[in-house]
């Protein structure tokens, strides 16, 4: 999987940090399912890709363990835009979202409808 870190100017313990949550979430055998708009959260929360994908019904969504997961698939990505796929998740029992970074190809541990 190649992983994107977030364009923003991030201290470079938050990078590894967000590296290694997408890496750990990647081998969780997630069944995604698509996103209605009840599902996602205010879009202040996990940015602008993510309240695109609201508008559009582009993104999915899934639940594992005490997380909601978000997926969004960009219908414009490469270079110079951002690669294919975005992942955030919402943590309930810290009441916080994290986005986990960009990559190119869905793990295939996931399932996509």
């Amino acid at each position: 999987m190649i992983w994107k870190a977030d364009p923003r100017s991030l201290p470079l313990f938050r990078i590894w940090r967000r590296k290694a949550g997408l890496r750990l979430r990647a081998n969780w055998p997630l069944l995604w399912r698509f996103a209605g708009a009840e599902d996602w959260p205010p879009s202040a929360l996990p940015g602008d890709d993510f309240d695109w994908a609201n508008k559009t019904g582009t993104g999915f969504v899934t639940d594992h363990g005490n997380e909601t997961l978000y997926l969004i698939e960009r219908d414009w990505f490469g270079w110079p835009d951002p690669p294919q796929w975005s992942l955030a998740s919402y943590d309930r029992r810290q009441d916080r979202c994290y986005l986990w970074g960009d990559f190119a190809e869905c793990p295939p541990a996931w399932r996509l409808p």
